[in-house]
């Protein structure tokens, strides 16, 4: 009796799990994370009962979404299961991606301009890997420029980084040794996905854009 019981248990089981629909596991969140954040990832996978989730530098997690922080730079993929209820079917589906922090690409300055040079400024949120320490200063800044000509000061390209940490840019003005403060303009990258991040001189006659970009 014992013995038909679990046969009769066991067909049961089997009747079940191959009515069970199949679970769907689906990933589309792009193929660029910003590094040196915590940043939060899900899936669109459909039909399932629980999720796990392997990435290729060994972390791993359960659940329906993961948030995790990549310090690093660089290429990595993670694998995503989705699996029914008791675990009887699974499908999976797996993605490449990078992660990079941002860099500072150039700034902008429309307006009108007394000075023969600018300094620009960003107060205590770069990291670099040049030893630099976060100041630009460049000629030719006297005149009036507008957005389809707007007065320049490039950056080394991939070398200046911003941390997603509060962080001030600032602008002054330069004739001589003397220099002015013209306006600044609080952001943390944390929070701000704006690029531009726009800074408005405090007379008005000025405006500062600063772009930046990823690495990949």
């Amino acid at each position: 009796m014992t013995k038909h019981l679990f046969i009769l248990s066991l067909i049961t089981s089997l009747i079940l799990s191959s009515c069970e629909r199949k679970p769907d596991a689906c990933l589309d969140f792009g193929d660029a994370l910003e590094a040196g954040t915590t940043i939060r990832i899900e899936s669109c996978s459909d039909n399932y009962e629980f999720l796990t989730w392997e990435f290729n530098d060994g972390r791993g997690q359960v659940g329906d979404y993961v948030e995790r922080q990549f310090d690093k730079e660089g290429s990595y993929s993670v694998l995503l299961t989705a699996y029914s209820d008791g675990a009887y079917r699974s499908d999976e589906v797996s993605q490449d991606f990078k992660a990079s922090f941002r860099y500072i690409d150039r700034f902008e300055i429309i307006g009108e301009s007394g000075f023969p040079s600018m300094e620009v400024r960003v107060e205590e949120e770069y990291t670099s890997s040049g030893g630099d320490d976060g100041r630009w200063t460049v000629a030719g800044s006297d005149g009036i420029f507008t957005a389809d000509a707007p007065f320049q000061v490039l950056v080394w390209p991939d070398l200046f980084r911003v941390m997603p940490t509060s962080r001030t840019l600032q602008l002054y003005g330069r004739q001589g040794l003397s220099r002015t403060f013209l306006g600044e303009q609080k952001f943390n990258f944390q929070s701000v996905k704006d690029n531009p991040v726009t800074l408005e001189s405090e007379d008005g006659k000025l405006q500062m854009k600063m772009y930046w970009r990823y690495k990949y």
